[in-house]
């Protein structure tokens, strides 16, 4: 997208992966700090195309930071957060994403009970990434935005075999 003058954000917590992207597209970046986001956040802005990657806690991300969008892709991060987070996380996708606007959200999918000789730090959940299934996520983004399935492939998680899917989520 960014090589066609749109606009591009990304956001992780952690730094290598965005390092790595501009390393791996052979980009030049910049860093600076991005102190709304936390204390230890980076922002790192390409030098030659419109691509912005914020380092943070996503919780502390919000339309200040860079405005509403047109489309976002959650590549596994609300499968990912803590389950505490997950309202707080919803209720900025809601307010980031523009009337009309789209969301490809990525989520994992499995009986949690596979999961019951795993090693985990805590016996009374599931290991993250969480399972999300499409009653889940009518339930947290309805009425604003409307649920579509996209497509489903296997995958395997802990050696277990789990299912990864693709939604679409359209701004009412």
């Amino acid at each position: 997208f960014a090589d066609q003058g749109i606009e591009t954000v990304g956001l992780d917590a952690i730094r290598i992966p965005l390092e790595q992207f501009f390393t791996e597209h052979n980009m030049e970046w910049e860093e600076s700090d991005a102190p709304t986001l936390g204390p230890d956040a980076k922002l790192f802005s390409s030098k030659a195309d419109p691509i912005k990657l914020y380092c943070g806690d996503i919780v502390n991300f919000s339309v200040d930071v860079a405005g509403q969008f047109d489309a976002v892709w959650d590549r596994g991060s609300i499968s990912a957060i803590n389950r505490e987070d997950v309202d707080k996380y919803v209720n900025l996708m809601k307010n980031l994403v523009k009337p009309g606007g789209r969301i490809i959200m990525e989520v994992v999918q499995y009986d949690v009970s596979i999961m019951d000789d795993v090693d985990r730090p805590s016996r009374s959940k599931p290991p993250p990434p969480f399972p999300l299934f499409e009653e889940d996520l009518n339930r947290l983004y309805g009425p604003e935005f409307s649920v579509q399935f996209l497509e489903r492939e296997g995958r395997k998680l802990a050696g277990k075999d789990i299912e990864q899917s693709l939604f679409l989520l359209i701004k009412n």
